[in-house]
């Protein structure tokens, strides 16, 4: 055997590998976990918005601290529960805590100042308030989306009545199973 043939096998292999390890993968693995991506690219995006709009009013912007802790909690979440209700409950709820926090806090500072820096502030939360409701929108569509369909059995009796059981048909009517 030359030698470029062999590359060229070990080149066929390869790709055949890669073949079939694609064609193995799960129709949904590129979707799993997709509304708890969003969830987690909302709070940093929340993050960088409130930091940008305090730092342009002359004032520090929210903790890192508590992004990291939110997309902690976010990823925990990933991982422990299943896509239903119960996990849409818990995402929803840490998105919203935390961007309600952020909120909060820039409340208090506005409470604290006086002047046009409070006006100032009043717009950057009106702002913010607006970017919330947008993004728990999105997320609530999201999570919608990644929940899993309910399959209901269809129902089937179990056992058929009996013809003494049902009650005859009336002359003009369906016709029941004494008159079939």
């Amino acid at each position: 055997m030359t030698a470029p043939k062999a590359a060229y096998i070990l080149r066929d292999m390869i790709r055949a590998l890669l073949l079939l390890v694609f064609l193995l993968l799960p129709a949904d693995l590129p979707a799993q976990g997709d509304a708890v991506t969003t969830a987690i690219n909302i709070v940093e995006n929340f993050n960088k918005e409130a930091t940008i709009l305090m730092n342009s009013s002359g004032f520090t912007g929210p903790s890192q601290a508590a992004v990291q802790k939110a997309a902690a909690v976010l990823k925990e979440i990933r991982i422990t529960e299943p896509p239903g209700p119960k996990r849409h409950a818990s995402v929803f709820e840490a998105v919203s805590s935390y961007t309600g926090n952020v909120l909060e806090s820039i409340e208090v500072l506005k409470n604290k100042t006086a002047g046009r820096k409070k006006d100032l502030l009043a717009d950057k939360i009106k702002r913010l308030e607006k970017l919330r409701t947008d993004d728990l929108a999105r997320l609530s569509a999201a999570l919608y989306a990644e929940a899993p369909m309910e399959k209901k059995p269809k129902e089937v009796p179990s056992i058929d009545l009996s013809p003494f059981d049902e009650e005859p048909a009336q002359p003009d009517g369906p016709p029941g199973i004494l008159y079939r």
